[in-house]
């Protein structure tokens, strides 16, 4: 290669193609200095909004706190009221967990006293009705009257003999408690 060659490809480079055009008038726009009062006028304006966003932030603070009347208040004891009022709601937060979690923990055992009560009260039911079954297969008189009143189910009496006397037995079915009256009782005789 000969050097006019090297000066053809280097004024290749530099080129006066539209792309080339294009790019110095972009250039042209953007190294354009701005003027110190620009520069200055800029800043004040940013420090400006940085100020109206503070001053907004710090009156919205003032407004989310209950202890605070009045907006003339200034921005250290706002700072110092929010701190408090953080601290106060922490406090509370944590009271709800510990009440949430004791109420949990009742659930489960009344969730537990519950299962154990329906287990009784099917275990009784059941030995009532095999009381009765094994009344009714002896051949002895049995004779079931209901009667309103009671507690639990569960046979409260038995008696007789062998003798063709019969068997008494009462059963008696529905509540759990004095205060919760039982839905029917039954008598056998």
């Amino acid at each position: 290669m000969s050097d006019e060659e090297y000066v053809d490809i280097d004024q290749d480079e530099e080129g006066s193609g539209p792309l080339d055009e294009n790019i110095t008038d972009l250039f042209d726009v953007v190294i354009s200095d701005p003027t110190p009062a620009d520069k200055r006028a800029h800043h004040n304006a940013l420090e400006r909004k940085r100020r109206d966003h503070i001053k907004d932030s710090f009156n919205t603070l003032m407004s989310c706190l209950p202890t605070i009347n009045s907006y003339r208040c200034s921005r250290a004891q706002a700072l110092k009221k929010a701190t408090e009022y953080i601290v106060l709601l922490k406090r509370k937060n944590n009271k709800l967990i510990t009440d949430i979690e004791l109420l949990k923990s009742q659930g489960l055992m009344m969730e537990q006293q519950v299962t154990a009560l329906e287990k009784v009260r099917t275990t009784s039911l059941f030995a009532a009705d095999k009381d009765l079954a094994a009344a009714e297969t002896s051949g002895e008189n049995v004779k079931v009257e209901t009667v309103e009143g009671s507690a639990t189910n569960t046979v409260v009496g038995a008696s007789g003999s062998n003798h063709g006397d019969g068997l008494d037995m009462e059963v008696t079915t529905g509540g759990d408690t004095d205060a919760e009256p039982a839905q029917k009782r039954t008598r056998l005789r």
